[in-house]
C-alpha cells in the first residue's frame, strides 16, 4: 500500500525518527499556517445572493496499491511509467472538475465523506480505463479550511451565523 498527496513531496529527513520525541510540523493541522502538503483550489461561494469565489487549502491524500492478481501486476509494471505521478495528475485534474461543482460552504461542512466517496470513484475509473492495474483504496481528506490568512475572518463568520440562528430559536 502506498498513500500520496495532492501537492508537494515531503522530505524524508523532516519526518521524526523517533517515535517518543515531539509531533513533526506536517501533523499541525491549525488553521494559522500554511502545511507543506496542503494545495490552495478555487470554489466557488454564495454571498447575499451574489456568486464568487474562494480560496480554500486543503490536504488530501491517496490511498493505493497494485492490484492482488497476475495481470494487474502485469498492467501496473508494462502500462504505467510513473504511478505516482499518474494519480497525482487524474488526482488534481478530478479534484477541480469536482469542486468547481460545490460550494464553500458544501466542502467545509457535512460534505466530505461524499467527496471522498466521489473522487475515489471517478479516480478509479479512470485508472481502469488506463488499464493501470491500480486500486484506489480511499481517498483521505485530511483538512479543508480557508487560507492561513482568512482564518480568523472566517471563524468570525461562523460565529455571527451560530449566533444568529441561536437568537432566532430563542425568539421562536
Amino acid at each position: 500500500m502506498h498513500e500520496i498527496a495532492t501537492s508537494a513531496i515531503v522530505d524524508p529527513s523532516s519526518l521524526p525518527r523517533d517515535a517518543e520525541g515531539p509531533a513533526p510540523e506536517s501533523a499541525n493541522r491549525l488553521w494559522d499556517a500554511t502545511h507543506v502538503s496542503e494545495k490552495s483550489q478555487i470554489i466557488a461561494s454564495r454571498s447575499r445572493d451574489r456568486e464568487s469565489f474562494q480560496l480554500v487549502n486543503m490536504d488530501v491524500r491517496f490511498v493505493y496499491r497494485i492490484g492482488l492478481t497476475d495481470r494487474a501486476a502485469l498492467q501496473a509494471a508494462y502500462q504505467v511509467a510513473d504511478i505516482d505521478g499518474l494519480i497525482e495528475n487524474i488526482a488534481n485534474r478530478t479534484l477541480v472538475h469536482d469542486f468547481a461543482k460545490r460550494t464553500l460552504d458544501d466542502v467545509l461542512s457535512g460534505g466530505r465523506l461524499e467527496l471522498s466517496k466521489t473522487i475515489s470513484e471517478k479516480i478509479q475509473a479512470e485508472m481502469d480505463s488506463l488499464n493501470s492495474g491500480v486500486e484506489i483504496l480511499a481517498v483521505v481528506v485530511e483538512a479543508i479550511h480557508p487560507p492561513a490568512g482568512a482564518a480568523d475572518a472566517y471563524h468570525a463568520v461562523q460565529a455571527a451565523q451560530i449566533s444568529a440562528e441561536t437568537r432566532m430559536l430563542t425568539v421562536c
